[in-house]
């Protein structure tokens, strides 16, 4: 866990001074890229049992139900498509599995990325690092291990970071064709960057937590 953020800068700090690291940012050409197809709100994420969730049934995912597994699910406001993904709370670091379909008999699709460790999750999944940056609110919020003027501060860099990117999301789909060399298409890989780094920095705080370590009820 990390024990301060002096080491922290916002999004649009990041951009203004130059984002570190570029050359690690896989080439994210589109807005597509980034913002998928759509920029989930708060109230997107379902808390409930593991045994309630789309992943419930899923017979090799039982483990779950034996050590009472918490989830935030992300539903698409349309309810034809349904979930889009779902974070795991467990004995483990938070989880995040990005469901293609559920299926009872044990053929269900969907990857899974430990949010605090890995490097994949944002690196190659960027639209949907920015939609779980509000379940990592939500769960720094119900955290009982961080002290309560740690949960205020980073909760406002998150809410700063996702209010930046959906703001910069909505001027790039506003441009036009002959927009195409504007000076908000550079920045979109640096954004994005940006948006990984402070993605890792920010589920890093939750690393060790366990199920029993979040108080969701409090936070509804």
């Amino acid at each position: 866990m990390f024990e301060n953020n002096t080491n922290h800068s916002s999004i649009e700090q990041q951009l203004k001074q130059g984002v570190a690291n570029k050359k690690t940012c896989y080439d994210h050409t589109t807005i597509a890229n980034l913002s998928a197809s759509f920029v989930a709100q708060k109230a997107d994420w379902q808390l409930k049992p593991f045994a309630d969730s789309a992943l419930g049934d899923v017979p090799a995912l039982s483990v779950y139900l034996k050590c009472n597994a918490q989830v935030i699910e992300l539903y698409h406001p349309d309810a034809s498509i349904g979930c889009l993904g779902i974070i795991v709370f467990s004995e483990n670091t938070p989880t995040y599995f990005g469901v293609d379909y559920i299926d009872n008999d044990d053929t269900s699709r969907f990857e899974t990325f430990a949010l605090a460790t890995t490097n994949s999750f944002g690196d190659y999944y960027p639209n949907l690092c920015l939609n779980a940056l509000l379940a990592c609110q939500i769960a720094i919020e119900a955290s009982t291990k961080l002290p309560f003027t740690q949960k205020n501060e980073i909760t406002w860099q998150i809410e700063r970071d996702h209010a930046f990117v959906w703001q910069f999301i909505k001027q790039v789909i506003c441009l036009s064709d002959h927009d195409e060399n504007s000076e908000l298409i550079d920045q979109i890989k640096p954004v994005t960057l940006a948006l990984i780094n402070n993605s890792k920095f920010y589920w890093h705080y939750l690393a060790d937590h366990k199920a029993a370590d979040f108080n969701f009820n409090s936070n509804k």
